[in-house]
């Protein structure tokens, strides 16, 4: 389903652990293990497998805010295309995962806002949608990628200073109830993208029509 962990254990632990008399076995946390993130280069797009995975996805025009990210951990040396999040990490993706790039649990969950001097706001949960704006063309507008629905609470501060909001959430259990969170907080600024499949850039790959509704 694509969900952040958080939301994965959540699920897990109530669908199937509810009713069990087990024991779970301590977590050792993200911080406590010698896994700390060193980022190498970030700079424009340009790698040939990069760009032939974001043309898989139906990216062709690369803005500018993308960038390509080299990281390395324990040793081991990755790269993909992110983009910088409000908590100065990147939120990165290739053709192998997903990753936040942080120094402790603690900075792993923050939004990414692509400020472009809009009045218009387009929100997204993840990357690869926001791209798949992009590629629309309906609108110029500013940006917010969740990068997960957990940071739905974090951005009213955001959202506030805009006068129309163009809403590209996910068409599941996660993405309807942030939905419903920023439509009780600002009813009547807030236009919807409507599509058939889980998310936009499933709906734009598989060519289903996708449209801006009031």
């Amino acid at each position: 389903y694509d969900w952040d962990y958080v939301t994965a254990v959540r699920f897990l632990r109530e669908r199937y652990l509810e009713n069990l008399d087990v024991s779970i076995p301590k977590v050792i946390s993200r911080s406590k293990k010698n896994s700390v993130v060193k980022i190498l280069e970030v700079k424009e797009v340009s790698n040939p497998a990069l760009l032939k995975y974001l043309r898989k996805r139906r990216i062709r025009k690369v803005p500018k805010w993308l960038r390509e990210i080299y990281w390395e951990i324990r040793g081991k040396k990755y790269f993909g295309v992110g983009v910088r999040t409000a908590g100065g990490t990147y939120s990165v993706r290739n053709p192998f995962g997903k990753w936040t790039l942080c120094s402790s649990e603690s900075d792993r969950h923050s939004y990414s806002l692509i400020e472009k001097g809009r009045k218009v706001l387009a929100i997204f949960e993840g990357l690869f949608d926001a791209l798949t704006w992009e590629q629309l063309g309906f609108e110029e507008t500013d940006i917010l990628i969740l990068n997960s629905t957990v940071n739905v609470k974090k951005v009213d501060d955001v959202i506030v200073r805009y006068r129309i909001l163009i809403l590209g959430l996910d068409n599941d259990k996660a993405g309807s109830l942030a939905r419903r969170e920023i439509e009780n907080s600002f009813n009547g600024r807030i236009y919807r993208l409507e599509f058939l499949s889980k998310d936009l850039n499933e709906s734009f790959c598989k060519g289903e029509e996708v449209s801006l509704k009031r």
